[in-house]
C-alpha cells in the first residue's frame, strides 16, 4: 500500500446549526423526526423500529477542531434492500451488468452539548438521504454491515442523537451516543496522538462531503475515503498501514516539524521485529509496515540469515515518538494479530 498523503487545509468545517440536506424533506416530516429524537433524548432511550447500533467512534484532526466519525451496524434486511429494476438502455457491445440489490434511507443527526452528563444545547443538525447498492449474487439479508457518519466539530463533551429512517420515513430508528473531544490546551507541554488505527485501503473521492451522510464500508475524511481495519486482524504477509496524528510538536519559524519514530513489534514480552528509527517532518503519520523478521539459521558450522513473514499470532506494535524540537516524547501501543 502506498503512503497516504493528506492536507489539513481541506478539513475545515462550518459550525452552524440548522438542518442541512441535499434534498430537504418536507418541513412536517423533518419536525416529526426531530420530535421523535427529542422525546428520548433526556433518558437516551433508543427507538428501534428500524434497528441499528452506534458501536464505536474515532476522531481525526481538522483545521478548526476535529473530524468525528461514528460507526453504525445495520442488518441488510432492516435497510430494505430489494432487487433493482433493469436498465432501459442496453449496450450490446458491453457484457450484461450483474443484477443489483438497492436500498434507500434517510439520516438525521442532532449534536447536543453534554452538561454534567446530561444533553444540553443543540449545536449541530443535519439531514441527508442515502442510497446503497450491492450485487444480488451472495446477498444475505441477515448479514450486518457497518456504516459511518463523518462531521466536523469543536472540542467538548457531546451527545449525538442519530436517526436512520426508511426511504418513506415510515420506519424510524433512533440511538444516542456520548463522545468527548479533548481541548487543544490539554496538549500543551507534551506530545499526544489521536487514537492510532490501521488503514486497510483508501481512495480519493470525487468531491468533499459538504453534509454528513451515511457511508457504507468507509469513512470520509476531506476528499479521501478511508477503509479502516475493524478488528486489527491481518493476513500473514500483509502490509500494515498505520495512521495517526501528533499534537504538541515544536515547529520552526517556517512551521516545519522534526521528529524521530522508533517502532518495535512484540509477542508477549519477546521482541520479534525492530524497525530502524525514521525521521518524520509532518504531524500526520502514514506508515506502511512490512512485517518481516530476519532469523539466524544455524546448520552445523554454517550460519545464514533468512527473512520470513511474521507467523500467525497476537502481537503489540510499540511506537515511540520523539520531538527533536522540544525533546519531548510519547509512547503508544497498538494490538494486532496475524492469521
Amino acid at each position: 500500500m502506498k503512503k497516504i498523503t493528506v492536507s489539513l487545509l481541506i478539513f475545515s468545517f462550518v459550525v452552524a446549526a440548522g438542518m442541512a440536506a441535499q434534498k430537504p424533506a418536507p418541513a412536517a416530516a423533518q419536525k416529526n423526526i426531530r420530535d421523535i429524537m427529542d422525546s428520548g433524548l433526556a433518558a437516551k432511550q433508543a427507538k428501534l423500529d428500524l434497528p441499528f447500533e452506534v458501536f464505536r467512534s474515532q476522531y481525526l484532526p481538522a483545521q478548526h477542531g476535529y473530524q468525528q466519525v461514528l460507526y453504525l451496524r445495520i442488518k441488510n434486511a432492516d435497510l430494505g434492500f430489494a432487487a433493482a429494476a433493469g436498465s432501459d438502455v442496453i449496450d450490446p457491445s458491453q457484457p450484461p451488468a450483474a443484477p443489483k440489490m438497492k436500498a434507500a434511507a434517510n439520516l438525521f443527526l442532532r449534536i447536543h452539548r453534554s452538561e454534567n452528563g446530561l444533553p444540553g444545547k443543540l449545536v449541530r443538525e443535519f439531514a441527508s438521504p442515502a442510497s446503497f447498492e450491492t450485487d444480488q449474487a451472495g446477498y444475505d439479508p441477515e448479514k450486518t454491515e457497518w456504516y459511518t457518519i463523518s462531521f466536523g466539530i469543536k472540542p467538548g463533551d457531546y451527545v449525538a442523537a442519530v436517526a436512520v429512517t426508511s426511504a418513506d420515513r415510515a420506519k424510524v430508528g433512533v440511538q444516542y451516543y456520548d463522545f468527548k473531544l479533548p481541548d487543544a490546551k490539554s496538549y500543551e507541554g507534551k506530545l499526544e496522538t489521536i487514537p492510532s488505527f490501521f488503514i486497510k485501503d483508501f481512495k480519493q473521492g470525487q468531491t468533499v462531503e459538504k453534509n454528513p451522510t451515511l457511508d457504507k464500508g468507509f469513512f470520509a475524511f476531506g476528499d479521501t475515503h478511508f477503509v479502516p481495519s475493524m478488528d486489527n486482524v491481518f493476513a500473514i504477509g500483509e502490509t500494515l498501514n498505520l495512521f495517526s496524528f501528533v499534537y504538541g510538536l515544536a515547529a520552526s519559524e517556517t512551521g516545519a516539524v522534526n521528529m524521530e519514530i522508533a517502532m518495535e513489534v512484540f509477542q508477549g514480552d519477546k521482541p520479534v521485529i525492530k524497525f530502524s528509527p525514521a525521521s518524520w517532518d509532518s504531524s500526520i503519520l502514514s506508515l506502511p509496515l512490512n512485517l518481516k523478521q530476519t532469523l539466524q539459521i544455524k546448520q552445523g558450522e554454517d550460519v545464514r540469515n533468512e527473512v520470513r513473514d511474521l507467523p500467525a499470532g497476537a502481537y503489540v506494535l510499540v511506537m515511540k515518538i520523539k520531538d527533536k524540537g522540544s525533546d519531548r516524547s510519547v509512547e503508544k501501543r497498538i494490538d494486532f494479530s496475524l492469521q
